[in-house]
Formats: C-alpha cells, sequence, structure tokens
C-alpha cells in the first residue's frame, strides 16, 4: 500500500466483504401468524372475561373478582 488509493481501495474491497459475509450469514425471521380461527362463541367468552378482569382491576370491588373467577369461559 504505497499511495491513498490504494489504501482506499483495501477499505472499499474489505467493506464489500463484510457487507457480503453479513447478508449471506443473517436469517430473515418471519412474523408469526397472529391470526386466531376460534369459534365466535370462545372470541365472545374471551371478550367478556377481559371486560371483567378490567372492571375488578379498576374498581378492584370483591363481587367483580367473585364473578371473574366463578364464571370460567
Amino acid at each position: 500500500m504505497q499511495t491513498p488509493e490504494h489504501v482506499d481501495q483495501a477499505i472499499t474491497e474489505l467493506t464489500t466483504k463484510i457487507a457480503a459475509l453479513v447478508s449471506s450469514n443473517t436469517h430473515v425471521i418471519k412474523p408469526k401468524d397472529q391470526t386466531r380461527n376460534l369459534p365466535i362463541n370462545i372470541l365472545n367468552a374471551i371478550h367478556k372475561k377481559r371486560k371483567v378482569r378490567k372492571n375488578w382491576q379498576h374498581t378492584r370491588n370483591p363481587d367483580v373478582k367473585r364473578y371473574s373467577t366463578d364464571k370460567k369461559p
């Protein structure tokens, strides 16, 4: 490496090789399928349970808590 041009060329080659290695060794992670194909009655039960839990978290009413533990979907 006698001249600045040789240094620039060596840096460019090194950068190119590093970029090629990174792209060849990087795995693409596919997102998981988030859709649930559940029956409507189960979806309704989940929705109702979440509403009851939210209500209990806001009120801390023992009757609401009792309802949420008695009425399992």
